[in-house]
Order: structure tokens, then C-alpha cells, then sequence
């Protein structure tokens, strides 16, 4: 009967492979949040965003109207910050392509913008709705970065 520690052992030809597979777990998890971070290197957006979400999550629908319209504020300073010219999000959208990484992103600020801007002309919009904004405002802050990086 062969012994159960034998059973758990690695072999030798797959320790390699082991140890190239731990290696590299670590260091995604220590280098995921500073690349993270640096794409929107210099603005303390992702805090405020962390806050807006927390508080539209516990809201009622009143409050996550209000919140959708602080988030839209939100990008549009995040891309104020980052020298993207225009009055309004709508304008700085249309010259943000370069500033936005990734086509999901751009298209995703879009469609959460023009939910923002059916709330505030008094539209009604459902929650799932407002949900779906709050994630492409999301999508689109974490997809910031400085143009030429």
C-alpha cells in the first residue's frame, strides 16, 4: 500500500512550473493596484469614487438620482484635471478618446452621461438604469490615463 504523503508530493519536473506559477501570483497581486492607480496618476478620483458608490449602494432611488449626477461631475473634473478642454462633460467627452483606454470605456461614459442627462432634463429612469450608469462611470474612471502613456 503506498504511503498518503507520497500522494501530495510535487514531482520534481512539475516544481519548476509550481514555483514559476507562485511567483508570478505574487507579483500580479502586488502590481495590479499600482497599475491601477497610475493610469489616473495624480487624481484622487477613485476615493471619491469609492465614497459615491458606497453611498448610492445604500440609497433610495432619490438618493442614487442625485449621486449619478455627482459621479457624471466626477469625470468630468477627473478629465478637467487631466487638460481635456470643453463646458461640460458632453464637450470633453468629444475630446477625450485619447485620455479614455479602450472603446467599452469611451462608449460606456457615454451611455451613463446621457442617462445623467435624461435625469436632468426630468425623464424618469429606472434603477436598473442608474445602475448600469454607475458602472460605466466606473469603467470610465478606471480606464483614465495621461495621453501618451
Amino acid at each position: 500500500m503506498p504511503s498518503r504523503s507520497k500522494k501530495n508530493q510535487v514531482l520534481p519536473e512539475h516544481r519548476f512550473f509550481l514555483n514559476l506559477f507562485l511567483g508570478l501570483e505574487k507579483l500580479i497581486k502586488a502590481t495590479l493596484p499600482l497599475l491601477l492607480r497610475r493610469r489616473v496618476e495624480g487624481l484622487p478620483v477613485l476615493s471619491e469614487w469609492q465614497k459615491l458608490n458606497r453611498r448610492f449602494d445604500l440609497g433610495g432611488p432619490a438618493e442614487k438620482r442625485l449621486i449619478l449626477i455627482q459621479a457624471d461631475k466626477l469625470l468630468e473634473r477627473a478629465l478637467e484635471d487631466l487638460g481635456v478642454e470643453g463646458r461640460g462633460l458632453g464637450e470633453r467627452l468629444r475630446l477625450a478618446r485619447v485620455f479614455i483606454q479602450g472603446d467599452d470605456a469611451y462608449s460606456a461614459a457615454w451611455r451613463a452621461h446621457r442617462v445623467r442627462n435624461r435625469l436632468a432634463h426630468g425623464e424618469e429612469v429606472s434603477e436598473q438604469e442608474l445602475s448600469a450608469a454607475m458602472q460605466g462611470f466606473k469603467i470610465a474612471l478606471l480606464n483614465l490615463r495621461r495621453r501618451g502613456r
